[in-house]
């Protein structure tokens, strides 16, 4: 069958068959997500399967792949379709009963037999955990296949083999087979794009073994816990990219909505192993002048030594910062697991978390102003004040969520903040000063400037929003003196 289309583009387009498919030099990239299938999965696919087989369809289409072959090179990668193409090599398997071995942990043969599905089966890298649903999905197949087609067994593989069909696109680049794959809806498990910058950024790294450790652990760090109400991976990236934004003045309101994390972080530059002075570590704390000396000593910070080379917490010192360049590959990978590990520390900080609860769109969008610019003011001073930034921060945006409506175009603007008509970008201000205390300082003149009083409304978001921070009003009260009236007067905004 095999019919191909040109296109400028692309390298191919087409068709095959289930039989000329598992023909091809078939790989599953290290990139790509573990074999994830669920049964009730692979009992629809069977169930349309069989249906198409007793209607005896000519042809039956079970879904687009896309692929990507590197020119030179004999195997096809997989980019979409690898659960899909799994769950079809079980199922002829099964149906030509080829001996499938029960020790799931050895790393090859699985399979015993001459056939293409085997072969690809058997290369394929499977992971303990994948082995183990491949193991329960071949128990279901075997199950239901016995019951419903004991005497067909031999015309229904048939059937798989030569009448369903796959359609394909072929792309010679990556990035542009990640684009094709992202704008698929496939019956299997798509990636997001914190996916696709996995696959973008590991073709940068020429080591196979270290491929193969950066991939698992971005799985590792990206995989959602059911009792998991987010992906910490997403949150990350996406307050990082609104920071960015911010910074380079490119913020608008709809990223408060959707924000394109694959398009912020794709590699801008590859440079192997470069620093410069502004990127080495952030070791030191602070220094001091001996003046009778003439000597200038640089104090290191506190660290915790495990081992001869090791530091507890390494990760903080490792030279990046947030609106840097985005390098292709393993500095990447470095780059956001150490964003990741701030996030999560932070998020064992109440003060962080106390809006997680609030809904409302216009409390959402002050939320995201909140946490972003907490991750930004830490990750330039630390943990020492940032409570008291966050709070701070907090008082500014009660002002606005008393005293205007709240519209996304208008919070990334910040000309709700204004001393005269001097307005306070928080990105800016904290990105631009020397230490947390210019940051405090500045920030209560603002607080001097917008706060005439704060006061907690009684009804609708707007309280939710002020009950969020009501272990803070001790804290509030300090600052704001007399001005905040706590509860005491009514909502007349």
């Amino acid at each position: 069958m095999n019919s191909k289309i040109k296109n400028q583009n692309l390298d191919d387009v087409g068709a095959l068959t289930i039989k000329e498919l598992f023909e091809k030099n078939l790989k599953i990239p290290d990139y790509q997500r573990p074999y994830s299938w669920k049964q009730e999965q692979v009992i629809d696919l069977i169930e349309d399967l069989l249906d198409a087989y007793k209607n005896k369809k000519d042809n039956y289409l079970v879904g687009n792949m896309i692929f990507h072959q590197e020119e030179s090179k004999e195997e096809i990668n997989i980019v979409d379709g690898q659960q899909r193409t799994i769950t079809l090599a079980l199922i002829l398997n099964n149906l030509n009963e080829c001996i499938f071995e029960q020790c799931f942990f050895k790393k090859d043969n699985f399979f015993k037999g001459d056939k293409n599905y085997c072969t690809f089966l058997n290369t394929a890298e499977i992971s303990l955990l994948s082995s183990k649903i491949l193991k329960n999905n071949y128990n279901t197949m075997q199950n239901m296949l016995e019951n419903r087609i004991k005497n067909i067994k031999k015309e229904f593989f048939n059937y798989i083999h030569n009448n369903v069909i796959v359609t394909y696109i072929k792309a010679k680049d990556l990035d542009e087979a990640f684009v094709l794959f992202d704008s698929q809806n496939t019956r299997g498990r798509s990636l997001d794009r914190k996916d696709l910058l996995k696959v973008h950024h590991i073709r940068f790294i020429q080591n196979y073994n270290k491929q193969k450790s950066v991939a698992k652990e971005w799985e590792k760090i990206t995989k959602k816990s059911e009792k998991e109400q987010f992906d910490d991976v997403d949150f990350v990236l996406n307050n990082l990219m609104l920071i960015r934004k911010a910074i380079r003045h490119e913020l608008n309101g709809d990223d408060l909505i959707q924000l394109d994390v694959f398009k912020e972080f794709k590699t801008e530059s590859y440079e192997e192993d470069e620093l410069n002075n502004y990127n080495q570590p952030p070791i030191f704390e602070k220094f001091e002048k001996k003046k009778n000396k003439k000597i200038l000593s640089l104090l290191s910070k506190d660290f915790k030594q495990i081992g001869l080379f090791k530091i507890e917490n390494s990760l903080e010192f490792l030279p990046f910062e947030i609106p840097q360049s985005i390098s292709g590959g393993e500095k990447f990978f470095w780059f956001t697991l150490k964003y990741y590990e701030l996030v999560l520390k932070l998020k064992q900080e109440k003060f962080f978390t106390v809006l997680d609860n609030v809904y409302g769109s216009g409390n959402i969008f002050l939320q995201k102003i909140y946490q972003s610019s907490i991750i930004l003011f830490v990750d330039k001073f630390g943990f020492k004040d940032c409570e008291k930034f966050a709070i701070r921060v907090a008082i500014l945006l009660m002002s606005k969520r008393l005293n205007a409506s709240i519209r996304k175009e208008g919070i990334v603007s910040f000309k709700w903040i204004k001393d005269n008509d001097n307005e306070l970008d928080i990105y800016k201000l904290v990105f631009l000063k020397y230490s947390s205390n210019l940051v405090l300082n500045e920030l209560e003149k603002y607080i001097e400037c917008n706060i005439k009083t704060v006061y907690k409304p009684k009804t609708g978001t707007k309280k939710d929003f002020f009950n969020a921070f009501v272990d803070y009003e001790k804290m509030i009260n300090d600052i704001l003196g007399e001005k905040y009236v706590g509860g005491k007067r009514d909502d007349n905004s």
